[in-house]
């Protein structure tokens, strides 16, 4: 038969506290788990995962900075030796990082985690259970989406007509090259941080609601990367629902539109291109709409009857309307 044995070593002398039967057999793999709490002195044994030894030392060893590997003169073969840190339930474990720590670095990469904890867990009869979870260590915070659209993937900045009851928000990829990107968390015309909603992973999300006519809207966003870090908040240039009556200005003109009246040719003249236009009858309805570069000239006369129409101009943010008369 075999035994598994305990002993007690002082200044060299072996004294065995503890015997137990346990049969092995030769040539094969097992899994030994041994656990030493120092404050109460108990040392259990696990073979294969099962309770196969309890002993209380009444005077444990309260100090050391190694584990002894001893075979006893046997002949072993041991594929793997790991060490745990023992604690109770429910306690808080520091580990620090950098050179000769428990971690050497951070990420590597969002798929190369810093390090992995893994714990074995005992409840009173001798069970045991075990977790494991991936660290992800990172300093240095993700950066934020660099390209923001409001209402489609190209950047609105204005719609003619009565406002929608969604707003839609795009956005690229932020960057973290240490741990990766976990979420996203989005807020309406709203830079209070209480007010911002994490949707997820996603690059793009609808807000519902009421909008108002020749309201501007905006929308921020900021990314929280695996580590729990968050990106700067950055916002988008902004966008609005308006009707062509609404986009009178009493400011000089920015745009020429040459001849007028026209016989459907026309050529817009700016210190700026492009130029967005869009053009209305009188009754208030979008007929045409384009985005003229420097040069090029624009022929309504094909597409539209003799009347005179509104024509909303807009560059770089600025707007204006002009009157055009058609006489082909």
């Amino acid at each position: 038969y075999q035994d598994l044995e305990i002993y007690k070593v002082t200044n060299d002398v072996f004294t065995m506290v503890y015997d137990t039967n346990l049969v092995l057999s030769p040539a094969q793999f097992y899994d030994f788990k041994v656990a030493f709490d120092k404050v109460s002195g108990e040392i259990e044994v696990w073979v294969n995962n099962q309770i196969v030894a309890r002993y209380t030392d009444p005077n444990p060893l309260q100090i050391g900075n190694a584990v002894s590997f001893r075979t006893g003169n046997a002949l072993l073969q041991v594929s793997q030796i790991e060490t745990y840190v023992g604690r109770t339930a429910n306690t808080s474990l520091v580990l620090e990082v950098g050179p000769n720590s428990e971690l050497p670095h951070e990420n590597i990469s969002p798929s190369n985690p810093a390090g992995l904890a893994k714990s074995i867990i005992s409840d009173q009869v001798g069970n045991l259970g075990q977790a494991q979870l991936l660290l992800n260590v990172d300093f240095s915070e993700p950066i934020a989406p660099q390209n923001l659209s409001d209402m489609n993937l190209v950047d609105e900045d204005l719609i003619i007509g009565n406002p929608s009851n969604t707003y839609s928000a795009f956005w690229d990829q932020a960057i973290d090259v240490n741990s990766g990107i976990a979420e996203y968390f989005v807020v309406l015309n709203d830079p209070q941080s209480n007010s911002f909603v994490s949707v997820g992973s996603v690059l793009n999300y609808d807000f519902s609601g009421t909008f108002i006519l020749d309201e501007t809207y905006k929308f921020g966003i900021y990314a929280v990367n695996n580590a729990g870090l968050k990106s700067d908040t950055v916002y988008s240039d902004g966008f609005k629902w308006s009707l062509p009556n609404s986009l009178y200005e009493d400011e000089i003109s920015l745009f020429k539109i040459y001849p007028n009246p026209s016989n459907g040719i026309i050529s817009i003249k700016s210190d700026n291109y492009p130029i967005k236009i869009w053009v209305f009858d009188l009754m208030g309805r979008l007929v045409y709409q384009n985005e003229v570069k420097n040069g090029e000239q624009i022929d309504l006369g094909e597409k539209l009857a003799n009347s005179q129409y509104l024509i909303l101009l807009e560059r770089e943010g600025n707007k204006e309307v002009q009157k055009l008369i058609l006489k082909k």
